[in-house]
């Protein structure tokens, strides 16, 4: 039996002999990346329970062409519309500064 031709080399062995530079960077000057436009972070709250059932149902609806809806994009939009109106409600329609530090999450602590 004939010995089956074959690619060669693995095309992955070049990707993973090539050294992180990005991590590398990071590791040296101890800054915080930022954060790239369309990077997503996990977000978690709670809504009531009859709005979320109708985001679901409005959701489940719109799955389709043309509007290819999900939870996370109908979240996004509603978050981007809402920030957009608060800058030029409050903020004469500017970014708010950046934090000095990270905002403390848990339970609020009342009276």
């Amino acid at each position: 039996m004939a010995k089956r031709a074959t690619i060669g080399d693995s095309p992955l062995s070049q990707l993973i002999s090539q050294p992180a530079t990005a991590t590398a960077t990071l590791e040296r000057d101890n800054t915080p990346a930022q954060n790239p436009e369309g990077e997503k972070v996990r977000a978690t709250f709670y809504l009531p329970a009859d709005l979320m059932e109708e985001l679901r149902n409005a959701t489940v609806q719109l799955a389709g062409p043309p509007a290819f809806m999900n939870l996370a994009k109908l979240a996004e939009s509603a978050f981007r519309n809402e920030l957009a109106r608060i800058k030029k409600e409050y903020h004469e329609g500017k970014d708010f500064p950046q934090r000095p530090q990270a905002v403390r999450t848990g339970r609020p602590i009342t009276a």
